[in-house]
């Protein structure tokens, strides 16, 4: 499916929102980004290196930069893994709001493409997988690592948090890290060593107040950039505290 993104990498190369120049020296911002994204990845090793021994899904750097995963899960810690996680071999990463009902969850992951979603199963008083399992009754019946859904012709794989109870072919979230018991082989850091900060990286979609949610497709370096503005914006620096929800 050809997507109809807005492509916003430039922004990136602009003189109004890189750092400039003058600044020279290291800000101390850069020291908490650059150990929160070095944190994040080493300590999600085990998720990208599930996520890269996927057999049904492909192999090779080039196909993995075409790879779309969707990351339906709360404002909770498995939800920055996993966009890590997806981010470090080069995958696409694509948040879905858990606010989102069904018909926009299921435009989000057939628009974008996803092969993979990774999600959680109860938030806030809703069971996202009875609403997935209701909205495509064919998922009661797939085989583990064999899916194939209709309405969503491109997905292959589903991994859920807390996933007990739930259809074969929903994958729980431990067993799927469990994939990765043999740790990463040279193909796999071979994957993870090609991958640049102006790769696509992070597939956002607007709230679709008006009409279909627009996919905005974002470079790997979009995050740490905005991060950047965000705490020049603040005036933060190495020793503050920030709490976010």
């Amino acid at each position: 499916m050809a997507l109809k993104l807005f492509r916003s990498t430039e922004f990136a190369q602009s003189r109004n929102f890189s750092p400039g120049r003058q600044r020279t020296a290291i800000h101390p911002v850069w020291v908490v980004v650059l150990l929160s994204v070095w944190l994040a990845l080493a300590g999600n090793a085990v998720l990208w290196q599930s996520i890269a021994h996927l057999p049904e899904l492909g192999t090779g750097a080039a196909w993995w930069m075409a790879l779309r995963v969707a990351v339906l899960i709360a404002n909770r810690p498995e939800w920055a893994t996993a966009v890590f996680a997806a981010s470090a071999v080069g995958a696409i990463a694509v948040p879905v709001s858990t606010f989102a009902t069904p018909d926009e969850r299921d435009f989000i992951l057939r628009h974008s493409d996803a092969s993979l979603l990774l999600m959680q199963r109860c938030v806030a008083g809703r069971d996202l997988v009875a609403e997935l399992t209701q909205s495509h009754p064919a998922l009661r019946s797939a085989r583990a690592h064999a899916l194939e859904l209709e309405g969503l012709p491109d997905l292959r794989g589903i991994v859920c948090l807390g996933a007990g109870g739930t259809p074969a072919a929903i994958e729980d979230w431990e067993a799927f890290l469990g994939r990765s018991a043999g740790g990463a082989d040279s193909r796999i850091q071979a994957i993870v060593d090609s991958v640049g900060p102006d790769d696509d990286g992070l597939l956002i979609y607007t709230s679709g107040t008006t009409d279909h949610p627009k996919g905005v497709l974002h470079a790997q370096k979009a995050a740490v950039i905005q991060s950047w503005r965000f705490a020049e914006l603040l005036g933060l620096c190495s020793e503050d505290i920030v709490f976010t929800a």
